[in-house]
C-alpha cells in the first residue's frame, strides 16, 4: 500500500476524511495489523472520499501518501463477488495492530 518501506517497529497514520486511525507497523512481518479494526476502516473507506497515510520511511523522512476513495466501493463489491468474498477474507486475514501506550 505504501509504495516505499516504512521504518520497522513505527506508527503509521492513516486519516479518512478527517478522522485519525493509528498503527503499528509490525516489526517482524513489515506489515500493518488492523484485526479488530478492519470492518471499521473498510466501513470509512466505503463511505469516504479521502484517505491519506503517514509514515516514517527507512531514511527517517517522513511520508505522506494521499489517496481519493472514489470508486473503491465499486472496487470492493466486485472483488467480493468475482472472488467469492476475497476481499472480506483478506481483510480478516491483515495483520495490523493498534499501538499499545
Amino acid at each position: 500500500m505504501l509504495g516505499e518501506s516504512a521504518k520497522p517497529d513505527s506508527e503509521i497514520l492513516v486519516v479518512i476524511d478527517g478522522k485519525e486511525h493509528r498503527f503499528k507497523l509490525a516489526e517482524e512481518t513489515s506489515a500493518l495489523t488492523v484485526r479488530d479494526r478492519s470492518w471499521q476502516l473498510i466501513r470509512e473507506m466505503l463511505a469516504g472520499i479521502r484517505m491519506a497515510v503517514r509514515f516514517t520511511a527507512t531514511d527517517g523522512a517522513l511520508r505522506s501518501h494521499d489517496y481519493s476513495l472514489l470508486g473503491f466501493t465499486r472496487a470492493y463489491r466486485r472483488t467480493n463477488k468475482e472472488c467469492r468474498g476475497a476481499a472480506s477474507k483478506v481483510v480478516r486475514r491483515a495483520v495490523l495492530t493498534p499501538p499499545t501506550d
